[in-house]
């Protein structure tokens, strides 16, 4: 993939020819000049579970986290009393997060309904997934622009990549963000 970005004057393309594993070696190359020990696993065919014994297994060994590259398996969680007496179902990357926490499904639905014993996060979790047709780009295309860029911003000029979530040059926004706000507990 040919990789640019929109920096403060132009748009720049950065690199050509990146594949994805290109991309997802030197991430590993930038975490480990960062200080991580860092364990690559390739999973096809697990669900959440098989990702969440392979982390627990890592626990012992002084895993402080997880970054979770591609589309892989979501851990949900169901409350029957969520808001106004209504059901809701929510994707909970905290069940990876907790790695010695005890999870419940009592209606055996596939849905968690219980989180009892420990349950503060014991490892952090995030995810990469450049699952977004909306673009027009593959899903490889995205996640190898994500990671090149990320090593743009750790090696080079980061100057041109401004510390701020939100920013404005003039009348028009500098620097873009995304966020997610959840307001379903709000009175509308």
């Amino acid at each position: 993939y040919e990789i640019s970005i929109d920096t403060v004057n132009k748009n720049e393309v950065i690199e050509n020819d990146l594949s994805v594993k290109k991309a997802v070696d030197r991430y590993i190359q930038d975490l480990q000049a960062s200080g991580y020990w860092v364990k690559l696993y390739k999973l096809s065919g697990v669900d959440h579970t098989d990702i969440k014994d392979i982390m627990v297994a890592d626990s012992k060994s002084g895993l402080v986290g997880a970054v979770m590259i591609g589309d892989l398996p979501i851990a949900w969680y169901e409350n029957d009393n969520d808001f106004k007496d209504k059901k809701a179902v929510f994707p909970i990357d905290l069940y990876f997060m907790d790695t010695d926490g005890d999870w419940g499904d009592a209606d055996e639905d596939g849905k968690f309904d219980s989180h009892t014993g420990k349950i503060e996060p014991d490892v952090w979790v995030g995810r990469i997934n450049g699952d977004l047709p909306a673009t027009g780009k593959s899903e490889g295309q995205i996640i190898s622009e994500y990671l090149s860029r990320n090593h743009f911003f750790r090696t080079q000029n980061y100057n041109k990549f401004p510390q701020r979530l939100f920013s404005h040059n003039g009348s028009s926004p500098y620097y873009r963000s995304l966020a997610y706000h959840d307001d379903d507990w709000t009175a509308t």
